[in-house]
């Protein structure tokens, strides 16, 4: 029997409870070909051996008020040899935001948000979804989506990264918000693919939990290499 690969979340911090129920959702659409272990936190890079993508959709951040545990040398040092193996990572923009104290996370992790994660207030409401061809069929389904109050910051590939934009959100005001990028590579030697989907937890009022675990199913899919994907090139 051929064993099934592992994905690893991380969750906790500010938006604990979203970030929970999002895990179990992606274990649930996962479960016929990978196993998904969450963990909260620098417990998350504890956990990374014989792992085959890292989800990481908590806020871990001093900022946000919460009880903050800065990740150990360990856990760094883990961190960091995961992006030099080339493993996949997939990120929400809580992840992208966590571990502020530490500049080489972000670094390590590929991007920077447009727009402030915190307070939350301060994202901006976006009035429908447009969806770059080729490159992002995966998210096909939802290219002209009138979007009713969705939450989003955005983000930009950090410089260096070789980045491909395969989803903007347009704002009322006509402005576009990348809500989807894929990059590849990274201060790291052998860097893989990362990639930023706005589309987390915080969209479930919006598109509803099925259609956005399903977006999420598709991404790891491809990001992992799966072959019924192999069509969708970034």
């Amino acid at each position: 029997m051929t064993s099934k690969k592992r994905i690893v979340v991380m969750i906790g911090g500010a938006f604990e409870e979203a970030a929970a129920s999002f895990a179990n959702l992606l274990a649930r659409a996962l479960e016929d070909k990978y196993i998904v272990d969450a963990y909260a936190g620098g417990e998350t890079f504890r956990h990374l051996a014989r792992c085959h993508a890292l989800v990481l959709a908590g806020y871990h951040s001093p900022k946000a008020g919460e009880s903050y545990m800065p990740l150990t040398r360990e856990e760094k040092q883990n961190f960091g040899a995961f992006v030099s193996y080339g493993w996949p990572i997939l990120a929400t923009p809580e992840g992208v935001a966590s571990f502020p104290d530490w500049p080489r996370y972000g670094e390590l992790v590929g991007y920077e948000l447009l727009t402030p994660l915190w307070p939350p207030a301060t994202s901006k409401s976006l009035c429908e979804l447009e969806i770059y061809a080729e490159s992002s069929a995966f998210l096909a389904e939802l290219h002209g989506t009138r979007l009713v109050n969705a939450p989003a910051v955005g983000a930009a590939a950090r410089s260096g990264m070789d980045a491909d934009t395969l989803a903007v959100g347009r704002l009322a005001n006509g402005d576009l918000l990348p809500l989807a990028v894929c990059s590849r590579g990274g201060p790291r030697p052998g860097a893989g693919y990362t990639m930023f989907l706005d589309i987390g937890p915080a969209w479930f009022h919006t598109l509803g939990p099925t259609a956005t675990t399903r977006l999420w199913r598709r991404a790891l899919l491809w990001l992992i290499g799966e072959t019924e994907n192999a069509e969708l090139a970034c």
